[in-house]
């Protein structure tokens, strides 16, 4: 690899989020990217980042493919949390295939975990080479209003979602500003009208700050996909999959469609990242 400074930038999307893991892994195994400048994740794709920077590739496919297709993490029966984020954080991620930590504190790739503050509507980035809780970081970005139904308190503020904040456009700037020089954007995230419906329901709730984030958010900021500092890696058929969809064979198709979606762009891929 070469000595240019690449990011690698996530969208959101939920259970969608299958996608981004098998464009991860696939850069892994076919172009054996491993040790980017930079990665930067918000809701959904957050977790994967995590293991990706930690090095835990086989614990990637695991989780997805055989983890988190539980009623315990997403069932339509627990109205009050239809998403239990506290049993992906403090068992999945603690327990059942436990995160290494302390490869992520010592990574020389930046990684760089957005969540939202409850009461300005702001992006917050979280470094993992500050003194932070990873995994109450991971909690907080990944608390999706309504189906999870928690703030997530860290250092005495609130958060919720990290996407609600730091879209993916955001997030693009934000690796543009870290000093990234090409920028992989895997962007998994499937926008419906329902869920567009309750994050502006939850917004109701909220200060007007919060509201007008959200009314942003819903826009979708438009991203200049002519940028020649930038590859996106998008979809290339409908995903077999929703945001809370976590049926195992549904995770695994999504997970097969992203990995040959960069496959088949690999002289792309070359070209970007081992030429000057």
């Amino acid at each position: 690899m070469g000595t240019k400074k690449i990011a690698i930038v996530a969208s959101e999307g939920g259970m969608s989020c299958a996608y981004s893991v098998g464009a991860i892994l696939a850069l892994v195994e076919k172009f054996d990217l491993v040790n980017p400048y930079l990665v930067i994740g918000s809701s959904g794709s957050t977790g994967t980042f995590a293991y990706y920077v930690a090095g835990q590739y086989k614990s990637i496919r695991n989780i997805w493919e055989n983890l988190l297709p539980s009623k315990k993490f997403i069932s339509w029966l627990r109205l009050n949390r239809v998403m239990d984020i506290d049993f992906l954080i403090d068992d999945i991620f603690k327990k059942q295939d436990t995160l290494d930590v302390e490869k992520i504190k010592s990574s020389e790739i930046k990684f760089y975990i957005s969540a939202t503050n409850i009461e300005t509507g702001e992006a917050e980035y979280f470094g993992n080479q500050s003194d932070i809780d990873i995994f109450e970081v991971l909690r907080a970005s990944s608390a999706a209003p309504i189906v999870y139904n928690k703030l997530v308190e860290i250092n005495g503020n609130k958060y919720i979602d990290g996407a609600i904040g730091a879209p993916l456009s955001v997030n693009i700037e934000k690796a543009k500003q870290e000093g990234a020089e090409v920028i992989i954007v895997i962007d998994n995230s499937t926008y419906s009208i329902i869920s567009n419906t309750f994050l502006k329901l939850y917004s109701l709730f909220r200060n007007k700050t919060f509201r007008d984030h959200v009314r942003d958010f819903s826009k979708h900021e438009k991203i200049n996909f002519n940028d020649k500092q930038i590859l996106f890696i998008k979809p290339s058929v409908k995903l077999p999959i929703s945001a809370w969809d976590n049926k195992q064979e549904h995770i695994i198709k999504t997970i097969e469609i992203g990995y040959n979606d960069v496959v088949n762009k690999s002289t792309l891929i070359k070209e970007l990242l081992f030429t000057n």
